[in-house]
């Protein structure tokens, strides 16, 4: 392609980018304006319900005066004298009392001065958002394609979006809504406290409840970068604690630097001085070392960014995991799954936890079925087992390798019989149901006559690793062969056998760049000399029998006899 038509695909690439960004940034600010109109609709009806019967206690109340009006004219009916010309009473006229200076009560002041506040922020929010919408339907106005003009038009517009602070009042509309709720339940909580002390108790442990959760849920993404809570009001908090940090680390800094000086110039004068500020400089490169300052970050999606790169493997693990939860079927195990986990070398322990407690289950329900039933998933359990870092829970793995249905692997070369290998030095390696893992890997070399395999398949994947896993230290003999049964004893000698005859048949053959054959095999010699040197068999009677008649069963020191003679 000439540089031109490079030119215009890269333009086009960035404009349809642009477009889709903007699109659905509108779309979001839009559908969040509408919800909001929809919030401060309800909200202020209800409010209104209340403020019409509050602001009457501002007022001076007459309905005492009609009362007593009425009851002296009562007084004047019962006291009528009748006579022949004429209906005379007894009573006095009314005369109204004197009128005093009006003084509302102090709750109803504090009542009606939250109440009214709580509206106007409700309906200021309504009209300010009412207003960005009519903006940013204007910003949509005559933007269709992506040209080159209309990609200019379009930055131009979203470049006066930013510059005029847009963001940032959308951003402040739920902060405005969120205040007015809080002044309407104190002015509640003080109207319930002067009418009933035991509804008001009631009512106010619901708005603890409510202000104690708001501010959790604001205050926790600011000190949690997987924190899920984030909202405008949250992004303040993390913008004011980002800035705060920032100020206390550079104070740190300032007083480390000075104490450093001060230490300097008092290092000929007085000793308990020195020392005093050489504890002073510890402590406070002690706080500087774990303050953590990240940033400066304006908005939640550069603050994730670190952390998603930081965890790429897992979340690409977890991806496949969850790809499978959602669709529930086997194939996706071969056909998405396993191609995701192949490139990994290892499970973290959190993803090793999920993917064990699947297998677990998976194993569990195949229990009782046929070899034919284990086949389609057995692929995927051993590459688990084969990436796993920690059990799930205690005896996970034990009851998993339990329930794998017994059967003899016909070649080492085989996909599958690979893969069991590598699980098992896997499991081995990590200290995860070991001794059985051990158990099934000399099994597989046996029952495959590793020794007599004609290709260097074995050699240029796994085999290193299965090595790697024969213990040297006469503890980790112990903890892996059971030198009380002599069929232990005889397949970790033969496990020994194969892996060096192997080593004989193709170690000059292989082209992997791993060790020399000559070191691997003494590697695996010195293997077989902690057998024989370990402790724990030469202090029991039955256990030397073990062990010498398993010798004796071997062809393992014929075959030492023979590389001595060579």
């Amino acid at each position: 392609l000439s540089s031109a038509e490079k030119r215009e695909q890269a333009r086009k690439f960035c404009a349809a980018t642009i477009e889709h960004h903007y699109d659905e940034r509108l779309k979001r600010w839009n559908a969040e304006l509408d919800m909001l109109l929809v919030f401060a609709g309800l909200f202020s009806a209800a409010l209104t319900a209340f403020n019409v019967q509050s602001y009457l206690l501002l007022q001076p109340d007459n309905t005492d005066t009609m009362v007593l009006a009425l009851v002296r004219i009562s007084t004047q009916l019962e006291s009528f004298v009748l006579d022949s010309r004429s209906i005379n009473s007894s009573a006095p006229a009314f005369t109204p009392p004197q009128s005093t200076a009006f003084a509302a009560p102090g709750y109803a002041i504090w009542m009606n001065a939250l109440w009214f506040s709580s509206l106007t922020c409700t309906l200021s929010a309504s009209s300010v958002a009412v207003m960005v919408k009519q903006w940013l339907h204007q910003y949509a106005q005559g933007l269709s394609g992506n040209s080159a003009e209309m990609t200019r038009l379009r930055q131009y517009r979203y470049d006066s979006l930013v510059k005029w602070h847009v963001p940032e009042i959308i951003a402040a509309l739920p902060i405005l809504l969120q205040a007015a709720l809080s002044l309407f339940f104190a002015g509640l909580v003080i109207l319930l406290f002067n009418l009933h002390s035991s509804v008001a108790i009631t009512v106010s442990v619901f708005v603890g409840s409510l202000m104690l959760f708001t501010a959790a849920t604001t205050v926790l993404p600011a000190y949690y970068s997987d924190c899920c809570y984030q909202s405008p009001q949250a992004l303040s908090v993390f913008i004011f604690v980002q800035q705060t940090r920032k100020a206390f680390v550079s104070l740190l800094e300032w007083v480390e630097r000075q104490t450093q000086a001060w230490t300097t110039e008092t290092a000929s004068g007085i000793l308990s001085q020195s020392s005093l500020l050489s504890y002073l400089r510890f402590t406070v490169q002690s706080a500087l070392s774990k303050v953590e300052v990240h940033g400066p970050f304006h908005n939640w999606q550069a603050r994730e960014k670190p952390d998603v790169d930081a965890q790429r493997e897992e979340l690409e693990q977890s991806i496949a995991l969850t790809t499978y939860k959602i669709i529930s079927d086997k194939e996706v195990l071969s056909r998405a799954v396993i191609p995701c986990l192949s490139s990994m070398d290892a499970l973290s322990e959190r993803m090793s936890i999920q993917y064990g407690d699947l297998i677990l289950s998976i194993s569990e329900k195949l229990k009782r079925a046929g070899l034919a039933a284990w086949r389609p998933v057995m692929p995927f359990i051993l590459v688990v087992l084969s990436l796993i870092v920690k059990e799930p829970r205690p005896g996970a793995v034990q009851k998993i390798l339990a329930s794998i249905p017994e059967h003899r692997l016909t070649s080492a070369k085989s996909n599958v019989g690979l893969l069991f290998l590598l699980s098992m030095a896997n499991l081995v390696a990590n200290d995860i149901a070991a001794r059985k893992a051990f158990e099934n890997l000399l099994s597989y070399l046996r029952n495959t006559q590793v020794d007599q395999e004609t290709t260097t398949t074995l050699g240029q994947t796994v085999l290193q690793d299965v090595e790697a896993v024969f213990p040297l230290k006469w503890s980790h003999i112990e903890d892996l062969v059971n030198l009380d049964n002599f069929t232990s004893i005889s397949h970790y000698l033969t496990g020994i056998e194969c892996i060096a005859l192997y080593l004989l048949r193709h170690g000059e053959t292989l082209t992997v760049p791993l060790l020399p054959m000559e070191q691997r095999l003494l590697r695996m010699i010195l293997r077989f000399r902690s057998l024989l040197t370990c402790p724990a068999w030469q202090s029991s009677h039955s256990r030397q029998e073990n062990v010498l008649w398993a010798l004796r069963c071997s062809r393992l020191p014929e075959l030492l006899q023979k590389l001595v003679h060579e």
